[in-house]
Order: structure tokens, then C-alpha cells, then sequence
């Protein structure tokens, strides 16, 4: 058995055609020659499997940063100390990062960053729902 190694790092669709054509070309010559079945397998090098875990971690670690303030939110119905100019200049730059990974087609960027955004838009929710509530009772 022949084995070869072929590392893909193609994204768009067209290049992928034209690249799997010449693979193909390559595994009916190479089982010509040798007379052996060929084996491809696909590699990836290993700086690139440990940016997309990095990224992965990372964008996890953003998308659970506002968790724990809403869930103190909820639990003491109190927001008096949250800046909604803070929040939305956040969700801003969360679009900005959504819209990014849709035009690279990077699903990890996608993900984090969409559930980062529907956290804070909960924060906001409630924010204004308790800052609401509790000016009412002051009054």
C-alpha cells in the first residue's frame, strides 16, 4: 500500500474541484506504477490544529465572560451599576466579529461570538427590566 500524506488547506469551493481533479489524477498514476491500492490521508500541521483550539477556548471563555452578571442580575433584580453605553459598544464589536467570521467562513468565530451576543442582549433585557422595576418602587 502506498500511503501519501496531503495537507488541505483550501477554502473555496472552485479550488477544491480543480485540487481534488489532480488528486485524482495522481491516485490513478500512482496505483499505475506501483500496483498497490493508495492511501490519502488528509493533515493538517500541527500550528494549525492549535490556533483553531486556541480560538475555540478562547471564544468559549468571551462567550461565558457576561454569564455570571447575569445571573446576578436575575437572582438580586438589581442593575443599577451596569452601563448600557458599556454593553452596547460590546454588542457592536460582537457584530463586527459575527459579521467577520461570516465573510470567513470561520464557525468558531460564528458560534462564540453569536452566544457572547445573546448574553448580552439578556443583560440589557433584564438590566432594563430590574433598573425599571426598582425606580418604580422608589418613587
Amino acid at each position: 500500500m502506498v500511503i501519501v500524506t496531503r495537507r488541505s488547506t483550501i477554502s473555496n469551493e472552485k479550488d477544491c474541484v480543480k485540487d481534488n481533479a489532480k488528486w485524482h489524477e495522481f491516485i490513478i498514476y500512482a496505483k499505475r506504477i506501483s500496483n498497490q491500492p493508495v492511501l490519502i490521508v488528509n493533515t493538517q500541521n500541527k500550528m494549525e490544529q492549535m490556533t483553531l483550539y486556541v480560538g475555540a477556548v478562547a471564544g468559549i471563555f468571551t462567550g461565558v465572560s457576561m454569564l455570571p452578571q447575569l445571573i446576578k442580575i436575575i437572582k438580586e433584580k438589581k442593575a443599577q451599576a451596569i452601563s448600557f453605553f458599556m454593553l452596547v459598544v460590546l454588542m457592536t464589536g460582537l457584530a463586527g466579529w459575527i459579521w467577520y467570521g461570516i465573510l470567513k467562513k470561520d464557525l468558531p468565530v460564528i458560534f462564540t461570538n453569536i452566544f457572547s451576543f445573546i448574553i448580552n442582549v439578556l443583560v440589557v433585557i433584564f438590566s432594563y427590566k430590574y433598573k425599571k422595576n426598582n425606580k418604580e418602587e422608589n418613587e
